[in-house]
């Protein structure tokens, strides 16, 4: 550590240049929780894994903010690896099924009533 500066850290200044991202905005991203960084006197710094983007393997490029005080975003674009995104799928799949399996049976019980309602007895 070198003049209270913590090791594998770059100043944010440094991190906005190789990222086209203005400081202020990537210093709100650090407040926000989206990079690993902490301000160190007057500086901030970021921590050099987010050059590569850090824990994530997903990299969103395209994102729209609609209304800063309602902080609304909408995503356009995800670049994601397509194993990651094979198996996102699937886990999405698998997690549906539950889901399929109620409203079938709100489906039956519906059918059910709806068919008792309207026939007529022998």
């Amino acid at each position: 550590m070198k003049n209270n500066i913590p090791e594998n850290v770059m100043p944010v200044g440094e991190f906005s240049k190789l990222k086209s991202i203005p400081v202020e905005k990537v210093i709100n991203m650090i407040r926000d929780g989206f990079y690993v960084g902490r301000k160190v006197g007057d500086d901030w710094y970021i921590d050099r894994t987010e050059i590569q983007g850090g824990k994530q393997s997903i990299s969103i490029s395209k994102v729209s903010v609609i209304n800063s005080d309602i902080k609304q975003v909408v995503i356009t674009d995800i670049k994601m690896p397509f194993t990651s995104m094979v198996t996102f799928m699937v886990k999405w799949v698998i997690a549906s099924i539950p889901a399929l399996i109620i409203l079938s049976v709100i489906f039956a019980v519906g059918s059910m009533m709806f068919a008792g309602l309207f026939s007529t007895p022998y």
